[in-house]
């Protein structure tokens, strides 16, 4: 049975991302809770799953994510992006990355940028997870759970490359969970509208802006071969577009390349 703590923000003209917020003392993953969530029933859409403790919660290709009880922000969002042009579905990610990027940033007045494809840094230290998953019926995107992992209070964090990073550590402050899920969402329904707009090219602009590393010169690691490389952007369709240093382009995909730290 699905069951949290329910609750509701003010009543807007069409649903806002954190409306609904299902608050949870501990699940294994919001993100699955999320989809269980789905399955039993059609919550209306910017429905937020939040938990206080996680206890494993999931990040991309099957790694996990840490993030210590009552410390840190640990939720997801049910969206139902049926407009969505399959061919910009990474636009979702982009939605996820700008949201906690401009909310750390004006939380701290600090410079945070997104690390290809779903992480936030700061400075080369890892402070926020995203995890996408879709449900699709052919080229359409019928339903979408962005699961979102922010570390707040936290300050001690096992061995992890790159280092992990709080606003705690950042800025030596305390913050209210509750109140940093309600920024970080009004930030979240902000960026979404645009993609609700179809404004593709602001999005890709804006992601690129933040995107971490850009047109630097960097080390990577391939198949267990260290190499330099200069990243150049990323494809609508989220790949990765890496100059080596013979000037020769390549496109990457998720987890065929290592950034070295």
């Amino acid at each position: 049975m699905i069951k949290g703590r329910f609750v509701m923000r003010k009543k807007y003209f069409s649903p806002m991302i954190g409306d609904r917020i299902i608050y949870l003392k501990s699940v294994a993953s919001t993100n699955s809770y999320a989809w269980q969530l789905l399955n039993a029933e059609h919550p209306a859409e910017g429905t937020v799953v939040n938990c206080t403790n996680q206890t494993d919660g999931r990040g991309m290709q099957g790694n996990n994510w840490e993030s210590e009880a009552d410390k840190n922000l640990a939720f997801s969002v049910i969206l139902y992006p049926e407009f969505l042009d399959i061919d910009y579905f990474f636009a979702l990610n982009q939605v996820a990355a700008l949201s906690v990027c401009e909310f750390l940033r004006e939380t701290t007045g600090e410079d945070f940028k997104v690390k290809w494809p779903n992480d936030v840094m700061f400075e080369n230290k890892k402070i926020a997870g995203i995890l996408i998953e879709n449900n699709l019926r052919g080229n359409i995107v019928t339903a979408s759970v962005a699961g979102i992992g922010i570390n707040i209070n936290q300050t001690n964090f096992m061995s992890y490359m790159p280092d992990a990073v709080s606003l705690k550590m950042i800025t030596g402050k305390i913050y209210a969970l509750d109140k940093m899920l309600n920024e970080v969402c009004v930030k979240m329904n902000d960026y979404y509208d645009i993609l609700k707009q179809g404004d593709y090219n602001f999005l890709h602009r804006e992601y690129h802006r933040f995107l971490y590393r850009y047109n630097e010169q960097h080390q990577f690691q391939k198949n267990g071969i260290y190499f330099n490389g200069i990243i150049k952007g990323v494809r609508a369709d989220g790949k990765l577009l890496l100059a080596d240093e013979y000037g020769i382009n390549q496109v990457i995909d998720v987890k065929e390349v290592r950034f070295v730290y």
